[in-house]
């Protein structure tokens, strides 16, 4: 490993911060789940301007990473689905 190497892996990347859904399309969820882990505390978010709510590209694969294993409770969060209405 060379000087310009070690001071690649030594360069902190810079934030990028990810809209829910952009976050949605790549866990393959809508927008209503990732608003749902956010609101749970499962996944950390930043409200901008009030209204946009933005998450770290970092906090979106630390998530993912703790998925590989994930819990009961984290199973049921991600595929959770709607409830069905039915008309009267």
């Amino acid at each position: 490993m060379n000087l310009s190497d070690r001071k690649e892996l030594a360069t902190p990347k810079p934030d990028v911060w990810l809209n829910v859904r952009t976050v949605a399309e790549r866990l393959d969820c809508s927008d209503k789940i990732i608003r749902t882990l956010i609101k749970e505390g499962h996944l950390p978010a930043k409200r901008f301007r009030g209204r946009t709510l933005k998450i770290l590209e970092a906090d979106l694969d630390k998530f993912t990473n703790k998925q590989m294993r994930p819990s009961a409770e984290d199973c049921e969060i991600m595929h959770r689905t709607p409830p069905i209405r039915r008309k009267p």
